[in-house]
């Protein structure tokens, strides 16, 4: 059996002396990371965006038992993954606070529309449940319904005719995309009363604004030729429209393009 040289107990020696330098710095540090100083003392959540949506309630009920440890040995990645969980949440930050904090920010995402029923759509695309009694506290949301698949088409071609409502001091409420039954705008009048405006399922944007123009434009005229204002309008038809009274009554097509 070969005897080993001085320089490799030597080298022998130095390991043996590195391995035990190192696990006595572990145990060490472990030790200090378990003291009273480093136990997590509280958390501080900011929100950005509409915070009446999310509250302090399902926050506190969606971290319970989550939040463990010390601020070493706290689990941020569970944190996290506990909160994006949240409809209403795009985005959340967990960091850190020495030596006994943590820090918590969550980004929400901002309503463009009421979807439906009981529904919101952000504006990323997003299409949730949600109490959109809280959501659109402030009535200011127009309600869009229709195949999920075209909510982006749907919300932009809203965003036309609202333009075009705004103009001409009409405010766009609502906008339908039924296959069999075309595009229905609600807008509401300077006097307050609801109408109906109706275009053909495959009409262009060009097609819509250009006849929307119109009829809003004419709308003083043709409540004078009633004698009441227009509850419905059906304008999928190329040389005029057609007209239902408030009192429920037929008008055959009336409004001819000039």
């Amino acid at each position: 059996m070969r005897n080993w040289s001085n320089q490799t107990y030597k080298q022998l020696t130095d390991f043996c002396w590195i391995l035990i330098s190192v696990i006595v710095i572990g145990m060490a540090l472990w030790w200090l990371m378990q003291r009273p100083i480093f136990w997590l003392k509280g958390i501080d959540v900011s929100i950005v965006g509409n915070d009446s949506v999310v509250s302090a309630y399902s926050i506190t009920k969606r971290l319970k038992n989550r939040i463990r440890g010390t601020y070493f040995t706290v689990d941020i990645s569970e944190i996290r993954d506990a909160l994006i969980d949240i409809p209403w949440v795009k985005n959340v930050s967990v960091t850190r606070i020495w030596p006994n904090r943590i820090a918590i920010e969550l980004t929400l995402h901002k309503a463009i529309a009421l979807w439906g029923e009981g529904e919101v759509l952000t504006e990323d695309g997003s299409i949730f449940h949600t109490n959109t009694a809280i959501a659109d506290s402030e009535d200011s949301l127009p309600l869009l319904i229709g195949s999920k698949e075209k909510a982006q088409i749907i919300y932009e071609r809203y965003k036309l005719l609202e333009e075009v409502c705004s103009k001409q001091g009409f405010v766009a409420k609502s906008l339908e995309l039924n296959e069999f039954g075309g595009w229905i705008l609600n807008v509401r009048r300077q006097s307050g009363s609801p109408l109906s405006i109706v275009f053909g399922t495959y009409e262009t944007t060009v097609g819509m604004e250009s006849k929307l123009n119109r009829i809003l434009f004419e709308l003083p005229s043709i409540q004078s030729y009633l004698g009441s204002e227009p509850q419905r309008i059906d304008a999928r038809y190329d040389r005029g429209v057609a007209i239902k009274r408030s009192q429920q009554l037929e008008v055959k097509e009336s409004v001819g393009e000039k």
